[in-house]
């Protein structure tokens, strides 16, 4: 019975733990540590330390569901990383949202999703897929490209530039062109996976 109750508690902590409120319970922590430590009582002065200590280890964790949870939430088929917000040639769109934003790239039926990934799903915008008239990865066209005879196994890189950029742009037939950037030692995969999903959602649309 005991254990059970003991199971049940630490669910419903670590759910709290996903959960806006927790960071004003470690603020709270952190205050009461301050007070603690410049009490004048001897007994309540000690156990500013631990306050402290507690506070730092409230950390919020993530919600392991989040992405599936924002997934369902626009009927989406596929979800992208689609690195961080780098603007568009329209001046009005690109001031809409901030430089450097984090995505999400979202492929539902005949649209490509742009949604903030601090924005808890909120859609900033939908693209038709028809409209994406160009798909272009550091500057090339891309092309779909299959490994099929590799025989040798991949080789792992000895330095890894995690401060390197790979570049994903849409240009629309409206003329806009919209533009992401992904950094890190995944970077060229990631812009890779995001063109290969969105080329062929597109050019598997009825014509």
């Amino acid at each position: 019975m005991l254990a059970s109750s003991l199971v049940q508690a630490l669910r419903k902590l670590r759910i709290l733990r996903r959960r806006p409120i927790w960071n004003w319970l470690r603020a709270g922590a952190f205050v009461a540590a301050g007070l603690a430590t410049i009490a004048t009582s001897g007994w309540w002065r000690l156990t500013g330390p631990g306050l402290a200590l507690l506070a730092l280890l409230l950390v919020k964790t993530k919600d392991p569901d989040a992405e599936r949870r924002i997934q369902r939430m626009h009927r989406a088929e596929y979800m992208l990383n689609g690195g961080e917000w780098a603007g568009s040639s329209n001046a009005a769109m690109s001031a809409a949202l901030a430089p450097r934003t984090e995505l999400y790239l979202l492929i539902r039926d005949r649209h490509l999703l742009l949604v903030p990934r601090n924005r808890n799903g909120e859609l900033h915008r939908a693209v038709a897929l028809a409209e994406v008239e160009r798909v272009l990865v550091d500057g090339g066209a891309y092309l779909p490209t299959y490994v099929s005879e590799a025989k040798q196994p991949p080789v792992r890189e000895r330095e890894v530039d995690r401060h390197a950029e790979s570049e994903l742009e849409l240009t629309l037939r409206s003329g806009e062109s919209l533009l992401f950037v992904y950094r890190g030692a995944f970077r060229q995969h990631l812009a890779a996976s995001a063109a290969h999903a969105i080329f062929s959602a597109r050019n598997q649309m009825p014509r």
